[in-house]
């Protein structure tokens, strides 16, 4: 039975079998091994254990519900992906019925490919024994088996994976001060101020988004324009914002309480990622003009 359980967030991770991603720490131990049977077109009746690779075997996440595992030997290269269903997170359990990767998301997925070998369509199942994954794109702990087969072949393989890395450093975060005060033009579009400061020297991108109700019960939503400068500098320093907000639908905010919400879009040096983070804020729009 297929594991059936929901994401508690999502996650993006990226990390190497011979390396962790972040920061200089080396992973602990790590091993990508299969064992095909003749007759399958994949593997081809080969069989390998790669360990602690350092040539750049990865593992990688895809959005909290699947993985990708990369592991290098001499000039091939060998990829095993695998996810739970759609909208579930990758868990330890087991699960069958595996169909290929990027078919029918309503079931487990699974594919495998050898230096350019690969499955029109794949059948298998896997368990995942273990799974401790970190911010960002980290992977602290991943151990699975699997057996794929092509559909319609005559054999497949299985083979397992091992992943062991340190524990994560901290992740990038911000904090921002707004200024309670959101001004308000003759055209109808609100104006919000304020501070951020970043824990790590990187790169945000911060957009700002404005939901007001008036005293009627109308209901205005407004957005910020893409601008160049967008993507900005962050660090431990306090740094100026402002951002111009426009209603929607032809419509125009006035004065009195209104909700500013905020993403911030991290660029973390230490995981080589973005990490995202959505918050809200009271304002008060006052006249500008």
């Amino acid at each position: 039975m297929a594991v059936d359980k929901k994401p508690m967030f999502a996650l993006l991770f990226a990390v190497s079998l011979g390396a962790a991603a972040a920061g200089d720490a080396s992973a602990q131990s790590s091993k990508f091994s299969y064992v095909s049977k003749p007759g399958d077109p994949v593997g081809q009746g080969t069989s390998r254990v790669i360990k602690n690779d350092a040539y750049g075997s990865r593992v990688t996440h895809h959005g909290g519900e699947g993985a990708a595992v990369v592991a290098y030997s001499g000039d091939l290269d060998y990829t095993l992906w695998v996810r739970a269903r759609d909208g579930r997170k990758l868990v330890p359990g087991l699960y069958t019925g595996a169909v290929g990767y990027w078919e029918n998301t309503g079931k487990p997925g699974i594919s495998f490919s050898m230096e350019g070998n690969e499955c029109a369509s794949s059948v298998g199942a896997f368990e995942v024994l273990e799974a401790k994954l970190g911010p960002v794109n980290y992977v602290e702990r991943l151990h699975l088996r699997f057996k794929h087969a092509c559909k319609g072949a005559s054999a497949g393989s299985y083979g397992e994976v091992v992943i062991s890395n340190p524990p994560p450093p901290p992740v990038i975060t911000s904090k921002f001060v707004w200024d309670k005060r959101a001004v308000l033009s003759i055209g109808g579009w609100i104006t919000v101020t304020g501070t951020y400061t970043c824990s790590k020297d990187s790169s945000i991108g911060i957009h700002t988004r404005a939901k007001q109700t008036t005293a009627s019960g109308k209901k205005i939503f407004g957005r910020m324009e893409e601008r160049e400068d967008y993507e900005l500098d962050c660090d431990g320093t306090p740094n100026r914002i402002e951002r111009v907000i426009y209603p929607e639908n032809c419509r125009s905010f006035v004065t009195g309480p209104a909700r500013l919400i905020y993403d911030a879009n991290m660029y973390d040096p230490d995981f080589g990622d973005r990490h995202v983070v959505r918050k809200a804020v009271n304002v008060t729009v006052v006249r500008g003009y």
